[in-house]
């Protein structure tokens, strides 16, 4: 007969589960019974699952694996906060979509049929072999950090194209689990790094406290060990991005990857009550072919007003678009009724000064606020100096990655790049840090926000897929949230920026090329033209406030030790007029990155990388500082400066 305890905690489980509401978790919808039949109803989802994806395409690149465990950390710390531990986490339970914008299935099954008093009677384990931890192979009682080390196994799979262990039978697997070593991965692939291969040793520790505690602590070892810091999971990495130098650890932009045929997930509980009448428990949340029976879910981002924005200015909720590279569209993201997860939501700002480093006071000749990004409190985040009395304030609080912030015309906001709700997407705050809200979220990587002089569009990069390249195009965010897409070419195209009259200047290339260009174009995607087409690698063009001149980035050395010379490196600040002619170099061998122009025309900000570890290239444990290099030429000035990272620079009044 039925056990009913089964079924009540199967109930009360998936019903608990149904209130998880995160970007990266999928949606139940409905939980119930019919005629005696158990049912889950989940959302709609098109593409498919990491197995499927990896036994197509084989070991992916670390950046695109980096990118989709960032997405289930961030899911697995808003469950384990939440009292949730799954217990099975495995590539069959993890959905890639469009973008590969992931979603985590089957949440709260596996406990509810782990407690069971028939499995406890029987000595069933609940879970599949290859991605059990120790302790769970051995029946012990697991905590959320079983789910993390099935994280490193599917880490460790992505990135070498087979599980750590393996067994003819299911018990040889197990014994393997608890008593023997795994294969180092740089055995399987040996194109892993050492830090890479550091990190998935100690995701898949066989003690849990040897493991990484949080789902975060382990995107930030990752997120370091691509950019070539220390592995260890412990200490902050610098802010990491997919694709444009930021700070000078730049990382490759994740491929992007349409979405295969759609795959309904359903009728979870049909398959396991109707297993448990013949006498063997199997619970599947796969429906295979089978024709869902909830009607598809459509998601939109979710955005809204921006608190004190003037009404010229006014920021509408961002509707949803399917597919980044059509005609203008809109961005999809969280389902409309769905809240940003609490998880990682700002703190409110403090007044709080921040503790004084040994930044000197700016020159005289240098005024209005500066907003940048730093990790001197931890993780990076954004805040913002008045260079009349020299204090930085910091403006934003949470565990996630906030960089790149750009003032509006007006100075009264910022939009930044944040990985608060575990993708990276457009931010927007108030000028005081109140008022931060969500601008735009496609689930791929959104950033480089730029404000249009109308202080209403933006301009920002984000992955797309160009004739079935995976790549990084420009887009407009228009006044009533759609996403215009500007660009399109198979090669990369990235810091856009806008001219007094709305046009968009931009750099274009492939990476792990020295020769990037720049193209100046008109927002809706008509009259591109070359700007700047030398043979040498020009990348992170800004316009000057008076449109007539434009600041950029020539990089002529291999700054991050990488074997190459390209747009990862950072380089020197040069300028040249909007008409192409009047190239002048304003720095010399100073690693800069990020320019940006003063309000009034006369200054250039930019970081400056440090080899403060004396390795001979950048990477994730080096500082930056802050600094101006007069338009019209001479030595630059100590605009902010310590032992911490600062970078991204944006200047207003």
């Amino acid at each position: 007969g039925f056990d009913q305890q089964f079924i009540e905690r199967f109930q009360r489980e998936a019903r608990a589960a149904a209130g998880l509401r995160h970007p990266n978790i999928v949606v139940i919808h409905d939980v119930g019974q019919h005629d005696g039949t158990y049912f889950i109803v989940m959302e709609y989802l098109e593409g498919s699952t990491l197995k499927d994806l990896v036994e197509k395409e084989g070991p992916l690149h670390p950046t695109r694996s980096a990118n989709i465990v960032e997405q289930l950390a961030a899911a697995l710390d808003y469950a384990h906060q939440r009292g949730f531990v799954h217990r099975d986490i495995k590539p069959a339970n993890i959905f890639v979509g469009e973008g590969d914008r992931v979603t985590l299935t089957d949440f709260g099954i596996a406990k509810a049929a782990s407690e069971t008093q028939q499995l406890t009677r029987t000595g069933t384990l609940m879970g599949t072999p290859e991605y059990m931890s120790p302790e769970q192979a051995e029946g012990e009682n697991v905590d959320h950090r079983t789910d993390l080390y099935a994280l490193g196994v599917v880490l460790y799979q992505m990135l070498s194209g087979q599980v750590p262990f393996r067994g003819t039978t299911p018990h040889a697997v197990l014994h393997d689990i608890i008593y023997e070593s795994p294969a180092p991965p740089r055995q399987v692939n040996p194109n892993l790094s050492p830090a890479l291969e550091a990190v998935i040793l100690k995701a898949i520790a066989k003690r849990p406290e040897q493991r990484f505690q949080r789902g975060a602590d382990m995107s930030k070892a990752l997120r370091q060990a691509l950019a070539g810091g220390r592995a260890g999971g412990v200490a902050v990495p610098p802010p990491v991005r997919p694709t444009p130098p930021r700070g000078g650890v730049p990382v490759p932009a994740p491929a992007a990857r349409r979405a295969g045929s759609p795959l309904p997930w359903i009728l979870a509980a049909i398959a396991a009550v109707l297993v448990l009448v013949s006498g063997a428990l199997l619970l599947a949340l796969r429906g295979g072919d089978r024709e869902p029976v909830a009607t598809p879910v459509a998601t939109q981002v979710v955005a809204g007003q921006t608190g004190e924005a003037t009404a010229t200015e006014e920021i509408p909720p961002t509707s949803a678009p399917s597919e980044l590279t059509a005609e203008p569209t809109t961005a999809p993201g969280l389902p409309a009724d769905t809240p940003v997860p609490a998880t990682d939501t700002a703190l409110p700002p403090t007044d709080t000064p921040v503790p004084p480093t040994d930044t000197p006071a700016p020159p005289a000749a240098l005024f209005g606020r500066l907003a940048f990004s730093s990790n001197r409190d931890g993780n990076p985040e954004i805040y913002v100096l008045d260079l009349a009395s020299g204090s930085p304030r910091r403006l934003t609080n949470n565990s996630a990655n906030d960089w790149l912030p750009d003032w509006s015309p007006d100075g009264s906001r910022l939009a930044f790049t944040s990985s608060r709700t575990g993708s990276y997407d457009l931010w927007v705050a108030n000028a005081d840090g109140s008022g931060q809200d969500i601008l735009v979220a496609t689930g791929a990587w959104d950033e480089y926000a730029r404000w249009a002089p109308d202080g209403r569009r933006l301009s920002l990069s984000t992955t797309a897929n160009t004739e079935g390249v995976p790549n990084s195009e420009i887009f407009v965010r228009q006044p009533d949230g759609s996403l215009v897409q500007v660009t399109r070419s198979t090669a990369e195209n990235q810091w856009a920026d806008w001219s007094p009259d709305g046009r968009l200047v931009y750099s274009e290339g492939f990476k792990g090329d020295s020769d990037w260009n720049i193209y100046i174009i008109n927002p809706d995607g008509t009259n591109r033209a070359l700007w700047l087409g030398e043979p040498t690698c020009d990348v992170q063009a800004t316009w000057s406030p008076d449109g007539q001149w434009i600041a950029f980035l020539r990089i002529r050395s291999d700054t991050n030790g990488n074997g190459a010379i390209d747009f990862e490196d950072a380089g020197d600040v040069w300028v040249g007029r909007a008409s192409g002619d009047g190239l002048r170099q304003l720095t010399s061998g100073m690693w800069a990155t990020t320019p940006a122009w003063s309000p009034d025309n006369e200054w250039i900000a930019f970081a400056r990388l440090i080899d403060s570890n004396s390795n001979g290239r950048s990477d994730g444990d080096d500082d930056a500082d802050i600094m101006a290099v007069p338009f019209g030429g001479g030595e630059p000035e100590t605009l902010i400066a310590g032992p911490s990272r600062d970078g991204d620079p944006s200047w207003t009044r």
